[in-house]
């Protein structure tokens, strides 16, 4: 009898929506971010946030494996990436002891964009830290 599948590859087709490019999780769209629009990039383990579509450079780069703890859905649209303050470049606290994590706010324009982008990022952040 066959070998049973590999658990990534059974994750591999049951995940659907937001589409995975060569094996990693994609996303692209606009999330409200400091209460303007921004174009925001999922691409395997990088979120970028741009300033509009047409941009090429981003205004900032998150690497899901060091820089983001976890997604943090705080009502139907908005959902915040959590920090890990020990990631490159972290702000270093004013004062000793345990710090509120640091986090971005993204607001999605409908409860099912934000599903979208809320499963997507956690598939993606879980992925990361896998790999």
């Amino acid at each position: 009898s066959p070998p049973p599948p590999l658990p990534q590859q059974q994750q591999h087709y049951a995940h659907t929506g937001g589409g995975m490019a060569g094996g990693a999780y994609s996303r692209a769209g606009v999330l409200k971010h400091e209460k303007k629009a921004r174009h925001c990039v999922l691409d395997g383990q990088r979120f970028s946030i741009y300033k509009g579509r047409g941009d090429t450079k981003p205004q900032l780069v998150l690497l899901l494996r060091t820089d983001v703890q976890r997604v943090w859905p705080s009502n139907q649209t908005t959902f915040s990436l959590i920090l890990d303050p020990n990631r490159p470049g972290a702000k270093q606290p004013k004062k000793p002891g345990p710090q509120p994590p640091e986090k971005l706010e993204f607001t999605a324009e409908t409860p099912h964009e934000l599903n979208l982008w809320v499963e997507t990022l956690q598939s993606a952040i879980a992925a990361a830290r896998r790999g």
